[in-house]
């Protein structure tokens, strides 16, 4: 376990540093790894990761598969933290393709899962990508009004990844 975890932060570091076809290397061969030790979760998390990566590089069809991925490896596991990233992750993908039906579907139900989770980052993360939405569906007040409540918050707690991606949305 400790080696994936190892190839998941490598992965992690990577992206953030914008090496992402490292990256996306580094994590494709966590997979394997993941999958032998028989830790779904991991493999599932790799996945999405790998979506995300697809996602930065305008590459939606490919994330969407990643995605598909990690809903698979996620089976029967209903950790809301990995159903709320992998609805995320789903709702952006359908957003890239102008698909705000299905990127509505998949907000609601990562919402769904926001009141199981005490992760700040999910909840995060769903006001971006919901405020994205919002906007797509030409609801320019809530969508700006959600981004300055999603700024203010990303502020006060000094993560400035979430305060970058809140601005660019």
């Amino acid at each position: 376990m400790e080696m994936v975890d190892a190839l998941s932060f490598s992965g992690d570091i990577a992206e953030l540093e914008g090496r992402l076809d490292e990256a996306h290397k580094i994590l494709s061969d966590s997979i394997p790894i993941a999958d032998a030790l028989g830790d779904p979760v991991l493999s599932s998390e790799a996945a999405l990761e790998l979506a995300e990566i697809a996602l930065e590089q305008g590459h939606s069809a490919e994330a969407r598969q990643y995605i598909q991925q990690g809903f698979k490896y996620l089976g029967g596991h209903k950790d809301p933290d990995d159903q709320i990233a992998a609805n995320i992750l789903l709702a952006k993908a359908a957003l890239a393709e102008g698909n705000t039906r299905q990127a509505t579907e998949a907000v609601n139900t990562a919402q769904a899962f926001l009141s199981q989770s005490p992760d700040w980052e999910g909840h995060v993360l769903f006001a971006i990508t919901n405020s994205r939405l919002q906007l797509a569906n030409s609801k320019f007040t809530s969508a700006r009004d959600s981004i300055r409540s999603v700024i203010a918050e990303t502020t006060r707690q000094g993560n400035v990844r979430y305060q970058l991606e809140a601005r660019l949305a």
